[in-house]
């Protein structure tokens, strides 16, 4: 058997093997005997089948099975020996053995051509150059607590029926055309259509207001909240002029403010005072803020250490290789799925690299504690809250073992890998802290999304036809 390995470019190498008679026809003969003590044939003895007639039955798939499982060994070996890093597997493009004129009785010689992809190196100097902005939120002003307060008291407050609609209250009613379209609906009060400038603020049982509707410009909402997307995108999607009738008006009594409600929201059986209410509420109002701010240094952070540790992917293969496990897939639609992966294709190399520079291992310990953790919060999990640890770290095991790890398991490794991960990055980059409070963290959130949305608006479209 000889084998050679050419680099077409520094990211792509064909693989070929060339395999002799002498390579494979022993152990051919060696398999058609062990087939024979297995093969059932009507009129012999199970084992009994003479060889000769073995092998013109099924010479052909066993010459194919044992060049095949001689040539995976094959690569396995070379790919340790070279120390090669192959990017995934190696894609047969060319194999001899399965040309329809082969005689398997003298079949010869066969050559069998692979393409690989080649991870390329990770140059972790760069790290030095990136800066990053951090924040720490350090306060929240009053009427911003207060104002929080309020909307957490229409949550646990109760609905009741009204007569007449003010803001904050949602009108349920019919929507009609004079044709034979009847659609019930929930409507908030303040909903403003621009088109006719109709909303539903002081209207009554029975009344009915024209709406004239148009996907240009449908309605004008301060706060679109998710109970109202339903609704509203049946209304963007409406043309016209329809009638509204108000058939019931609902407003939310808020919560009192009373050591029921203070238990309720900390989750604390303790007894608090108003005032300390609201520092325990201020405090966790700045906590769940830094976590937001936590987060998207985590996000901000993978981004500007992808961007400084340029990385040059094998392209041309991974399109092959995504090509040949969806065939039918287009090549428009291959070239975009590649585009959505590349980001994560980067960054997972730049992670691995840094987890190998920095020895970054996560523990089973460590997985069994995040998933205790996950159990009572996270859809699919709480089955496994229920086992012990013991019992919890021979599944883990056993799954890890086995190569078909079960996706929980995986995912809870990977999020304490990539933990680790962005923790080692923050003692190798520079991190500017900014000290900041809730509203100006929240402004800063609400220019970055506009500056997006204008971004996606004015980004030129391409025709890809």
């Amino acid at each position: 058997m000889n084998i050679i390995f050419h680099k077409s470019n520094p990211l792509e190498a064909d693989l070929i093997i060339d395999l002799t008679e002498e390579d494979y026809i022993p152990r051919v003969e060696q398999a058609i005997v062990q087939y024979r003590s297995k093969v059932n044939l009507k009129g012999f003895r199970k084992g009994q089948v003479p060889q000769a007639l073995v092998k013109k039955m099924y010479g052909p798939e066993v010459l194919l099975q044992v060049v095949m499982e001689m040539v995976t060994k094959a690569i396995q070996e070379y790919v340790e020996e070279q120390k090669l890093r192959l990017w995934g597997e190696p894609i047969m493009v060319e194999n001899s053995l399965y040309n329809s004129d082969i005689n398997f009785q003298h079949p010869g010689n066969f050559q069998i051509k692979f393409e690989c992809g080649l991870i390329p190196d990770v140059d972790l100097t760069q790290l030095e150059q990136v800066e990053i902005e951090c924040w720490k939120i350090k306060s929240v002003a009053d009427n911003t607590v207060d104002e929080a307060i309020k909307k957490v008291q229409l949550q646990y407050g109760d609905a009741i029926e009204v007569t007449k609609s003010e803001p904050g209250d949602m009108v349920y009613g019919l929507l009609t055309d004079d044709a034979n379209f009847k659609q019930p609906v929930y409507l908030p009060a303040e909903i403003k259509f621009e088109k006719n400038a109709t909303d539903l603020l002081d209207m009554e049982i029975s009344e009915k207001r024209t709406l004239q509707l148009d996907p240009k410009q449908p309605y004008i909402l301060p706060k679109v909240s998710a109970a109202h997307q339903e609704t509203l995108s049946l209304l963007s999607s409406l043309e016209g002029d329809y009638q509204f009738a108000a058939e019931k008006i609902y407003r939310t009594i808020p919560a009192e403010l009373n050591e029921t409600f203070f238990s309720n929201i900390l989750g604390e059986d303790e007894t608090f005072t108003l005032e300390e209410f609201k520092q325990k509420f201020s405090d966790s109002f700045i906590a769940y803020t830094q976590n937001v701010a936590d987060s998207l240094l985590a996000n901000n952070l993978k981004q500007a250490v992808s961007n400084h540790i340029s990385l040059e992917l094998p392209e041309t293969f991974i399109k092959k290789r995504l090509k040949s496990k969806n065939p039918t897939w287009e090549e428009s639609l291959i070239g975009q799925f590649y585009a959505y992966m590349q980001p994560n294709l980067h960054w997972d190399l730049i992670a691995e690299k840094i987890g190998q520079e920095h020895e970054i291992q996560v523990t089973i310990e460590e997985i069994i504690e995040l998933i205790k953790r996950k159990a009572s919060t996270t859809r699919g999990y709480s089955e496994l809250g229920t086992l012990s640890k013991e019992d919890l770290k021979k599944r883990i095991e056993k799954s890890f073992a086995s190569g078909e790890t079960d996706q929980r398991y995986k995912e809870t490794y990977d999020l304490i890998f990539q933990e680790k991960i962005l923790h080692t990055l923050k003692d190798k980059v520079k991190i500017h802290i900014k000290e900041t409070s809730v509203e100006e963290f929240n402004q800063m959130l609400d220019d970055l999304s506009k500056k997006k949305d204008t971004a996606s608006i004015d980004t030129p479209k391409v025709d890809n036809k």
